[in-house]
């Protein structure tokens, strides 16, 4: 699946686009450029209710992709796992831990950063697994050429792409997470307030427990 969908939410269920504006924040704590032209990304525009930076898919424009960083892959695509998964996103958390060993930041702010990031990616997990459950609830989506057809629609198979998707973007959301609660933990203790390297074990040890 492509990096998308960053438009706005129009029903309480819309669960990959309230999933994709947690990424967003995500991506701006990290400190990717969320404005595209000086416009905030997702910031309707025109009578017509246009999102700026996104298309009418929901997929994000090229050059904003670019400017993150994101590669294409064989496809000629922006895979959603070239952000996520170990894509950019854990590379900035990693460049932001790096600092930190460097003395050009203080492992308690970027220990604040990391924190809140991993809050919103616990979210998307959270949006993209009740897309996986509304799959569910319709059965679950079989079809003999395993999702590979390219006759949409005529054996079934969309509905294992959706599911696929769906699954496919939790995880990579889930190795983003992993990535940077790694990160986290090994932050320079002696750099922290007592309380909070403190509070960064005991959150360590839970997430060991997951």
């Amino acid at each position: 699946d492509e990096t998308r969908n960053m438009l706005t939410p129009k029903f309480v269920d819309d669960y990959a686009k309230l999933a994709g504006q947690c990424e967003r924040e995500a991506l701006r704590i990290l400190g990717f450029d969320i404005e595209h032209e000086g416009v905030l990304i997702g910031v309707e525009i025109g009578d017509a209710g246009e999102q700026h930076g996104i298309d009418d898919k929901g997929f994000l424009l090229e050059d904003i992709l670019k400017n993150w960083g994101v590669k294409k892959d064989k496809r000629g695509k922006y895979p959603y796992d070239g952000m996520w998964g170990l894509g950019k996103a854990a590379e900035k958390a990693g460049e932001l831990s790096g600092e930190v060993q460097a003395g050009k930041l203080s492992a308690e702010a970027v220990h604040k950063t990391l924190k809140l990031v991993i809050a919103k990616l616990a979210e998307v997990e959270g949006f993209r697994q009740k897309d996986i459950d509304k799959c569910n609830k319709r059965g679950p989506p079989t079809t003999s050429c395993l999702g590979r057809c390219t006759k949409k629609g005529k054996c079934g198979c969309n509905a294992v792409r959706i599911y696929n998707n769906h699954k496919f973007q939790k995880e990579a959301i889930e190795q983003s997470r992993a990535r940077m609660s790694s990160l986290l933990r090994n932050l320079p203790e002696e750099d922290l307030p007592d309380m909070m390297a403190k509070t960064s074990l005991q959150e360590d040890d839970a997430w060991n427990q997951e």
